[in-house]
């Protein structure tokens, strides 16, 4: 709480400059001291780098959106496609399924 005419023994710290130059002033509990601080300089624009990375992060998404569209793509349209198809298993006693598939083909 900064000090005034009705405190007059507000506790020690910094308040902002009463003479309104936009800094800050050390109240030493009795009487403003010389002690100044300069008003903090402007931000700068909010280009720290995250606007960057969204970007990165929203094409890799549209890229992995389009990949796996493509895929579906791709999939509906080999529907009737029958070369893909693994051929029965022929079921022999003692042998493992990879085993039955490579002596079906």
């Amino acid at each position: 709480m900064p000090p005034d005419k009705d405190q007059p023994h507000a506790s020690a710290g910094w308040y902002p400059d009463p003479n309104g130059s936009g800094g800050h002033r050390y109240w030493d509990g009795h009487t403003w001291t010389g002690y100044r601080a300069a008003p903090a300089p402007p931000r700068p624009a909010l280009d720290d780098g995250r606007h960057t990375l969204l970007v990165r992060y929203l094409v890799i998404c549209l890229g992995l959106l389009a990949v796996l569209l493509a895929l579906m793509i791709y999939a509906a349209c080999s529907v009737g496609d029958t070369s893909m198809v693994v051929p029965a298993a022929v079921d022999l006693p003692g042998s493992t399924l990879c085993e039955q598939v490579i002596l079906a083909k």
